[in-house]
This record gives structure tokens, sequence and C-alpha cells, in this order.
């Protein structure tokens, strides 16, 4: 909580399971009220009539193997021909149309999607803060959580983000992004480790068939990816406890971790 008020992250945390029933602070302090009633009319909407979610196993297979690594957006029109777009039932239709409080000065500046797979990307702005968020979502949570959301505006610059777990990116950009000119990507893992056994030593790491080979010198951990790995990665991404996840980039299929970015981790996951 920052200053006495949640995070966007947390009050989205909030607002995917349902907790905030039961929160005191939620039930008196208007701010946070506001802030969480927009973001849970959002995550509603979209969960209205979504299709049941298949197992965890189905649907990290679904994401990891079946969907391309790298997801190109398009702009989604404020009021769209639902069937000519292809939407379906799916409520990211509503999700898409959501207003905006006229309390805070906030607002949704654009809307980007895709149909296959079912996601949308959604980039809000604050006006006081005079930054953005971005809110990722998707029926498959793997292909939205710990992933890197690219923004390539006119002039070629390009704005990388990482998504926390709950598929928020906090993007610090003082004058407003021309979205109508701009290409929005969603890059999800090549690869995904789990590292809850880091601590143990050296040796290797294993995930969907692919390998990682680690050593120590009890401050650094060197990570190196065989030359037989089937695609060249490019970035490294650290995943903490908080649902929080880092860049680092992979030069010649190697990376390395000091103590304190190794702190905490709980999963690695690998970019191309």
């Amino acid at each position: 909580m920052n200053e006495g008020h949640y995070t966007e992250d947390q009050l989205a945390e909030f607002a995917r399971s349902g907790g905030h029933e039961a929160d005191e602070h939620l039930g008196t302090c208007a701010v946070c009220r506001s802030r969480f009633e927009f973001l849970d009319a959002f995550y509603r909407s979209y969960r209205q009539e979504s299709k049941e979610p298949a197992s965890d196993q189905l649907d990290r297979f679904i994401a990891l193997h079946t969907v391309p690594n790298v997801i190109e957006l398009k702009p989604y029109a404020p009021l769209p021909d639902v069937h000519a777009m292809g939407a379906g039932d799916h409520m990211l239709v509503l999700a898409a149309q959501d207003s905006i409080t006229d309390e805070l000065p906030i607002r949704t500046e654009a809307t980007f999607a895709n149909n296959d797979p079912n996601i949308l990307v959604r980039a809000v702005r604050d006006e006081i803060r005079k930054n953005y968020t971005i809110h990722v979502l998707s029926e498959v949570q793997e292909i939205a959580g710990n992933v890197i959301v690219s923004i390539k505006e006119a002039d070629g610059n390009v704005i990388t983000l990482v998504t926390t777990k709950t598929g928020m990116a906090a993007c610090e950009h003082p004058s407003p992004i021309a979205w109508k000119s701009s290409v929005v990507t969603i890059m999800k893992p090549s690869a995904v480790f789990p590292l809850e056994n880091l601590g143990i030593g050296e040796g290797r790491l294993a995930s969907e068939g692919f390998i990682l080979e680690v050593t120590t010198d009890g401050k650094l951990w060197n990570f190196s990816l065989p030359k037989r790995f089937p695609e060249p990665i490019t970035r490294a991404g650290i995943v903490k406890s908080d649902g929080k996840c880092t860049l680092k980039d992979v030069i010649s299929g190697k990376f390395t971790l000091d103590v304190q970015e190794a702190e905490d981790a709980v999963e690695l996951r690998l970019f191309s």
C-alpha cells in the first residue's frame, strides 16, 4: 500500500479474486474504492460470459505450444461490429467498451485486440500522474501475466514493458502516446523454468523439454543456454513471489543474476 492507498496491482488482484468483500480499507477509503470499482467492472465484464477455464496444465500447454510467441494486435473500435470482427460471444467486447468514472482523471485512450488467441490490451491514462497503466486480458492467463508488451511509435521508438502476474504494466510516459499510429504486440515466453530449487547448487534447470545450465560462485548465478536451444533468446524475465517480473538481456545465450536479483525469485521466463 502506497501512502495509505492500495497499488493498481493490489486492486486488480482484489477484482480478479473477489477478496475485496472483507477488506476494511476499501469500505472506508473513497479513493481506493473508486479505483477498485473501475477495475472490478473491467474484469467482471470480461468474465461474464467467458468460457469455463481449462485445467492449469492444459492452459499452460496451449499457451506455450500452440500460440505464436509474438502476437500482433489490432485497434479495437469503441463500438465494434462483433460478428464482423469474429469476436463471437466473448465479453472482451464489453470490457473494451467500459466507461471510465468521471470522478477520476483517468480515461481509456486505446484498446487493441486479437481474436486468435482471444486477447485484449487496454491503455489507461492518468492525467494527474502523467503515466499509463496497460491492462492485458486473456482467457489463458499464460499469455497475459508476466509477458512482454511492445509499443512501437510512429517515429520508430519502441516502449518495452513486462506485465505483472495479473496482466498489468506501468508505463512512465509524460506525454500522450499517438496510439492510432502505434503498433502493439505481445510476446509470450519461449520457455518457463521454476526456480524454487535454485539455491540447492549448480546443475541444470529443466522445463517443457528445455535445459538451462546453471553455475554459481556464491555471489553470482550464471545461466547459459545450450547451443541446441531451439530459438535465439534475447531476454530473461525474473518473476518474484509478488508476481512482478523484471527483464535482463541475454547475450550469446548467457546472463547473470546477483544474490539480490535471485532472492525471492520463483520463476524464470525466456523470451526470443
